[in-house]
């Protein structure tokens, strides 16, 4: 869609894949700002693509708290549990504004904000690095 300069009037579930377009054909609003564009790509992709490093992370511990055998009465399951639904409901905290700012500068012609921009990028690099940490620890 975005190559075609075309517009549509629903919300974009990923990302325009930026690593591989000329910045002459972006439009002004994303050219202008793509490595900060680059940064939340990629930071999208680490928290909520089905292979990131966030769901890789889940996937591990996940398989350990069922492994565990003793289902919901078990501390480890349901510590385990608890971690990774936290890290889904911060997912979507973080995923839903990075989506918005990169639809946004894709589709509307609305720059990004940097400034904004380097914080939800922070909080996903947080997110991951969590994630990351409990995997490692297990």
């Amino acid at each position: 869609m975005l190559l075609t300069g075309l517009t549509d009037d629903y919300s974009h579930d990923g990302r325009s894949i930026l690593e591989l377009i000329n910045t002459s054909v972006l439009p002004n609003a994303l050219g202008a700002h793509r490595p900060t564009a680059l940064r939340l790509g990629q930071s999208l992709k680490q928290i909520d693509a089905p292979f990131g490093a966030l769901d890789q992370a889940a996937l591990k511990l996940s398989t350990l708290a069922l492994a565990s055998g003793h289902g919901g009465n078990d501390g480890l399951y349901d510590f385990i549990e608890g971690l990774i639904g936290s890290w889904n409901s911060r997912r979507d905290a973080i995923a839903g504004p990075i989506k918005e700012e990169l639809e946004g500068a894709e589709f509307q012609g609305d720059p990004i904000d940097e400034s904004q921009s380097a914080q939800v990028i922070a909080r996903a690099n947080a997110l991951v690095f969590e994630a990351e940490f409990w995997s490692f620890i297990f």
